[in-house]
């Protein structure tokens, strides 16, 4: 079609999608506390803050987390945690994996939080100080515990603020010592999610074969669970983010003989 034989109102609307799609390509470096002064307003069924009025961005990222895929992500990552914690009963001397009650609005409460998964020892574990996901080296001292807690923290970080490592930290400072977080015992870990960043990290209390086994755990979770992988591809089809050359076909015992061939199939035709 013509560009001259459009309406003002199509017109309007091939203009908005260039627009829209780089200001979610730029939207975490625009969308932060730096460069909007005012108060931050969330979005709605998300863990999202926007600090200024960008509504290009705000109708792009409403559209990535339609039918409340934040919380089914939340949900999603908690059952394959359970899951994993399940496999290892010996392993680890667990006697019981309890997936927690808790409310839907709590991959999105930013005040306070509670466990997901709630661990019972078959005898009492020795548990380490805290310390982070990727700390190689661990202090053990005289705490004992039978009851271990995980709480799974979902976040959509800007440029300022993407250190998981820093998030996770204060956040289990702060929901372990104030009066509203309703946690089962002392000792725990909160795992912390970044969706913008498809980054992850731990800090807590661990006992013995439980941080490796959240590190491999992890890992993999973030590569094949459907919730996530769903998101990902929210992100990308709304930023076009697609190949424009043609996907080769997988290794075969059908076509690994076109390896070896001395033939050149070529798409030009020459005079």
């Amino acid at each position: 079609m013509c560009w001259k034989n459009l309406t003002i109102a199509q017109r309007s609307g091939l203009n908005q999608i260039p627009n829209r799609r780089f200001t979610l390509w730029r939207g975490l470096t625009i969308n932060r506390a730096n460069v909007y002064v005012g108060f931050q307003v969330q979005l709605d069924l998300t863990g999202i803050f926007m600090h200024g009025k960008i509504p290009t961005l705000k109708i792009s990222l409403i559209q990535i987390f339609r039918a409340h895929l934040w919380q089914k992500i939340h949900e999603s990552v908690v059952m394959d945690l359970c899951q994993v914690f399940d496999q290892q009963l010996n392993a680890l001397d667990i006697e019981t994996v309890k997936k927690e009650t808790i409310h839907p609005r709590k991959s999105y409460k930013m005040n306070s939080s509670c466990a997901d998964v709630l661990l019972f020892g078959a005898c009492k574990w020795n548990i380490s100080q805290p310390s982070l996901l990727v700390d190689s080296k661990d202090v053990m001292d005289n705490t004992t515990s039978q009851k271990y807690w995980l709480d799974i923290q979902l976040r959509w970080r800007d440029y300022d603020s993407h250190d998981i490592e820093r998030y996770s930290r204060a956040k289990f400072f702060d929901y372990t010592t104030d009066n509203m977080s309703i946690y089962p015992s002392p000792t725990s870990v909160i795992i912390a999610i970044d969706l913008a960043y498809n980054w992850y990290n731990a800090f807590g209390n661990w006992f013995p074969g439980c941080k490796t086994l959240i590190q491999q755990a992890m890992a993999k979770i973030m590569k094949v669970n459907p919730a996530l992988y769903v998101v990902r591809e929210r992100i990308r089809k709304s930023l076009q983010l697609y190949s424009s050359e043609p996907t080769e076909p997988y290794l075969s015992s059908q076509n690994y003989g076109e390896l070896f061939s001395n033939q050149i199939k070529t798409n030009y035709c020459y005079p």
